[in-house]
């Protein structure tokens, strides 16, 4: 858990689905990409890079580097989130999908 509601202040967060807008408080986001880079550190075959902010060491955007999505989400847990003391659950190939050069989903996965 990144976040435990029941002992920790609340704190604001929003969640767009329509959009790639995901904004969430600098703590979650640095336990989320902490996490995932955890859980896939050794596998050579997954490029996961994090960047960071020169002057305060704050972590900043991470990607993953020639790697496609089909590749990472059977390895990664749903992501849970709590909301008026509901746990809502996300699986992780609900969201992170491939896509072409032309924006639409592939069919077919390419070569990473």
């Amino acid at each position: 858990m990144i976040y435990d509601p029941e002992t920790e202040p609340p704190l604001l967060a929003v969640i767009d689905s329509g959009t790639t807008l995901c904004n969430v408080p600098y703590k979650i986001y640095d336990g989320l990409m902490m996490n995932i880079a955890k859980k896939l550190k050794h596998d050579p075959a997954i490029s996961f890079i994090c960047t960071r902010e020169e002057d305060t060491e704050t972590l900043g955007p991470c990607y993953f580097n020639n790697t496609r999505c089909l590749d990472i989400t059977s390895k990664l847990e749903p992501m849970r989130f709590i909301f008026g003391g509901i746990v809502y659950e996300i699986k992780i190939d609900a969201f992170l999908k491939d896509v072409n050069p032309a924006g639409t989903l592939n069919e077919a996965p390419g070569p990473p």
